[in-house]
Order: C-alpha cells, then structure tokens, then sequence
C-alpha cells in the first residue's frame, strides 16, 4: 500500500479506518465510508447502520479509541466511482448490525464499507469470510491518503 499524506479533498466515498487491539488481543479497529461531511457506518448492534456527522463522531468516538484514523482510497477512482459507493451506503442505512457476511439484510463495518465499493465492481475483498479494517487497507488496492487527525 501507497502513503500519500496530501491533505483530504472532502469526504464522500473515502472510507476511514482506525486500528485497535487493546480490547480483543489483535488488530481490529473500526472502518466507515464519507459522505460530504458525514460518515455512514454500522455503529452497533443496538443502533445498525447510520448516517452521522463525520466530525462529531471522530471526535467523540474514534479518537478516544486509539486517536489513529486515516483516510484511505484508491488509485484510478473518479467522483462517479466514490459517489456512487457512497449513495449505495445510504440506501443500507437503518438496516440492522451483524457479523455474518452471508446475508444482506445486515452489514459489520468493514463489509459495509467493502460492500458499498463492490456494488461498482471495485471490491477489495471477495468471499465470504470475516474481514477487518485491516483487511481493507492492507488488500493491495487502497492506500492511505492522511491521518484524519490533521484534519481541522
């Protein structure tokens, strides 16, 4: 994967990852995609998909949990190719939380963010199996483009 540290042109269609272990012993973490100036995310299994404004939610939620949250993209990608991952996120919010990437009735954060670029044949992982943030940045597709941390 690429590092390019130039600063974030707006939102929509990226997705954002922040990485964590101390909670479960590996690295798993947290991935969402943008939308202007909002995030669409499965949040939890008690609240499933939602559309929340992007600073808030990094500054209440992903900087307290380890204060690494990058940006990441891809090489060749248009505006078309990120808005329309990004209206495909919309229409799956409010649909439920879960962790079973068999079914569509309900997504976990990195196959919702996976999912919304598949829907344009852009996937960065295929298959049926659990993934995490990691899986997504590290597929040899993406590339980091900052750490949204020097994002005022």
């Amino acid at each position: 994967m690429n590092v390019d540290n130039s600063r974030v042109s707006g939102y929509t269609g990226k997705f954002f990852v922040e990485f964590e272990s101390s909670k479960v012993g590996f690295e798993n973490g947290h991935a969402a995609i943008g939308d202007g100036a909002y995030t669409i995310e499965a949040k939890n299994p008690s609240e499933g998909i939602v559309r929340v404004n992007a600073k808030q939610r990094i500054e209440e939620h992903w900087k307290k949990r380890n204060g690494k949250i990058y940006g990441v993209s891809f090489p060749g990608i248009t505006n078309w190719h990120r808005n329309s991952a990004t209206e495909w996120a919309k229409l799956q919010v409010k649909k439920g939380y879960d962790t079973n990437p068999a079914t569509d009735s309900a997504y976990y954060c990195s196959e919702l963010v996976n999912k919304a670029w598949q829907s344009i044949g852009y996937g960065l992982i295929n298959g049926p199996s659990l993934y995490l943030p990691l899986d997504l940045t590290y597929s040899g597709r993406s590339y980091f483009i900052v750490d949204i941390a020097d994002i005022k």
